[in-house]
């Protein structure tokens, strides 16, 4: 593999995941993190994850063969302009991002798109932090990678190479949509569940609908675990389509309640067998 230095600006679930993995594998390559947090810098280094056991300089991190920002999303565009100017000469940046837009906006107007790939595994879980990180999280899952109109092919080919060392299947596609997909399949979900919770958080004053939620509230409501911070910044990143999407539930709701109210049954069943089929279509 051509990357044998490779650095990480923050460790989380899916840096952590990343680390594992590539160590499991047992590759000739030296991992270096920067991260903010002397608890995540110890336990990496602890854990056999990281090279170095005090925390690097964003100018050495600069010099490894990958860069994977794996900060939350608005801090990854802080991390990419302190980047300008600093990188390597053959330096690839790459991040884990759930939005996609921004950053290859700050790429763009940074001059930095012969060096960037935006990247995004769609694999996770609820749970935040580099204690819940798991070198199989990327097994079949789909990784997308969304490269530059100046992005090298031999960059591509070997990021590629690189995603399926994780395990994964690389997705190539358009930044522009990955985030309208992005928002439909995951942003939204998560607004739901997040409202949904608050909801039930709302009227539950005697604690009875906690204590009788079973598996439907709990397959909604999983993801409203997630990160508060992590989600608010996706929310701002990706504002404008995820409301407008929003718009579009709202409507489909609506549609919904105008049929129970009429008690058309026949139209509520129209409506959940096209879903049905959709969601068991192979």
């Amino acid at each position: 593999m051509r990357f044998k230095k490779i650095g990480f600006i923050g460790m989380g679930l899916i840096g952590g995941s990343i680390a594992k993995k590539l160590k499991k594998e047992n590759i000739d390559i030296s991992l270096f993190l920067l991260s903010r947090s002397e608890r995540t810098l110890k336990c990496a280094y602890d854990s056999g994850l990281t090279d170095n056991s005090s925390n690097m300089t964003l100018e050495e991190i600069a010099k490894c063969d990958l860069v994977i920002l794996c900060a939350p999303v608005r801090s990854n565009l802080d991390y990419m302009r302190k980047l300008r100017g600093i990188l390597g000469e053959n330096t690839l940046v790459t991040d884990v991002g759930s939005t996609k837009s921004d950053i290859h906006a700050v790429a763009r107007e940074l001059l930095m798109e012969d060096h960037f790939i935006g990247g995004h595994p769609m694999a996770g879980t609820e749970k935040i932090g580099i204690d819940y990180s798991d070198p199989e999280l990327f097994f079949g899952a789909n990784y997308v990678l969304t490269p530059t109109e100046s992005s090298k092919e031999v960059d591509l080919e070997d990021l590629t190479g690189f995603v399926r060392i994780l395990g994964a299947k690389p997705l190539v596609i358009d930044y522009r949509r990955h985030d309208e997909a992005a928002s439909a399949i995951s942003h939204l979900p998560h607004m739901l569940s997040y409202a949904l919770t608050d909801l039930v958080r709302e009227m539950d004053n005697d604690g009875l609908m906690k204590k009788m939620a079973a598996g439907g509230f709990r397959d909604m409501t999983r993801v409203a675990s997630s990160s508060p911070q992590m989600w608010s910044n996706i929310c701002i990143s990706n504002g404008e389509i995820i409301s407008e999407q929003i718009d579009e539930f709202i409507d489909r709701l609506k549609m919904l309640q105008i049929y129970i109210d009429k008690g058309d049954s026949a139209a509520i069943e129209e409506i959940f067998t096209r879903a049905r089929d959709y969601k068991e279509k192979n």
